[in-house]
Parts: C-alpha cells; structure tokens; sequence
C-alpha cells in the first residue's frame, strides 16, 4: 500500500521538518522522532522510529522553517491521530495545532545566518539534505 497516494486525495504538500513525538494515551508515554514527508490542513505523513499502533493519539512538534516577522523562530505542536502505517512510515489526522516561539539557541543562529539545513534520515527521501532560506 502506498501510503502518500492513498491517503492524500487533496492537496498536501511535501514538507521535510525534523520532528519529534509523544504518545499521549493512557499507559506510559511512548517517544520518538523522525521526519515529515507530506503535510496538509488536516494530515500528516511522517517517519517515526520507533514505530506507533494505529489509534494512537500523539504530540508532533516540528521546527517551523519560516520565521515569524523575520525573526522569531517557531515550533508547529499538532495534536493527532494515528490512521494509518507502513513499516515506520505513518500517517495521522491532525485534531488540533498551534505555533509556539522557540528558544534560542545554535539552531536559531544558524536560522539567523540565512541557511537551515534539514538533515534527512531515509532513502524514500532526497538523500541530499534540503536547504530552506530564512527571510530577512
């Protein structure tokens, strides 16, 4: 089953953000990271390691590559669903989400200096990492 063509009959978009996540039902929190694949309005096709049941409602947070009024770093935190998954490639409904300003840090002088390079961790993905310009 392919993933990306079944389940994204409208528009997503191929979006490469580090991303971390946090199992949010009961028991124990499960965490892990990975990368983003896909992205629409209201789904999520996504690499997680290690890999989560179906049903499972998760945290995503994700590095924003844009900056907001060119200066302030952003983190997307998306509330959502596990719906369906391949090996450790997974797609979730997305609930709810915000953006929240991220600390600062190296990542942020890197983002400050005008290149951001988001390294990638899979071979269903360019092996070359992607490199996003910030907007001065």
């Amino acid at each position: 089953m392919k993933l990306d063509k079944k389940l994204y009959p409208g528009r997503a978009y191929p979006v490469l953000m580090k991303l971390r996540y946090k199992t949010v039902t009961s028991g124990a929190p499960v965490t892990g990271a990975g990368i983003t694949l896909k992205m629409s309005r209201s789904e999520i096709l996504f690499t997680a390691d290690p890999s989560i049941e179906l049903g499972t409602k998760v945290e995503l947070s994700m590095e924003w590559p844009v900056l907001l009024d060119g200066r302030v770093a952003l983190q997307l935190i998306a509330e959502a669903k596990i719906t369906a998954s391949e090996d450790q490639t997974l797609t979730a409904d997305i609930q709810k989400y915000r953006f929240r300003t991220r600390g600062s840090g190296a990542r942020l002088q890197e983002i400050a200096a005008g290149v951001v390079q988001w390294p990638v961790a899979r071979a269903s993905v360019p092996e070359q990492p992607v490199a996003l310009r910030a907007h001065a």
